[in-house]
């Protein structure tokens, strides 16, 4: 009898249960294409070598392999930028969203201490102590 239910409930579940299409993983390097990703391995291999072998030869190789990929890199995000602005151009949503993806810092109102000692539970509660503490500390100048 369980093994009837079973063998039902899982042909069912192929069946009507949707599968889970895994999406294909964000790359790291926007922008950079294959030649500077192998420029990058070059370096890397350059630069082990001369911590290796300390020597003004294997310095110099190195050194002009990093020079190679600092210009093919600077060159790969001029254009993957020029290619976002052309994307941006009548698009604001995406653009919005590009900017929000690079914001670090998010808004947050802190909690803070009440003349009585206790904290603020909520923004609210924030912005009422601020104003108090603001009209307590700045009065209004009466002229003469």
């Amino acid at each position: 009898m369980w093994t009837i239910f079973k063998e039902t409930l899982l042909s069912l579940c192929l069946v009507y249960v949707p599968h889970k299409v895994s999406s294909k993983p964000r790359s790291k390097n926007d922008g950079m294409s294959k030649a500077t990703l192998k420029l990058i391995k070059k370096r890397e291999v350059k630069w082990k070598r001369y911590r290796n072998l300390p020597s003004t030869n294997n310095y110099e190789e190195y050194r002009l392999a990093r020079n190679k990929v600092t210009a093919a890199v600077r060159r790969d995000q001029s254009s993957y930028q020029q290619m976002l602005v052309r994307l941006f151009k009548g698009n604001p949503k995406r653009f919005y969203g590009y900017v929000g993806s690079k914001q670090v810092a998010r808004a947050c109102v802190m909690n803070l201490r009440k003349t009585d000692g206790s904290l603020t539970t909520s923004d609210g509660k924030t912005a009422e102590e601020l104003n108090s503490h603001f009209q307590s500390v700045f009065t209004r100048a009466t002229l003469c």
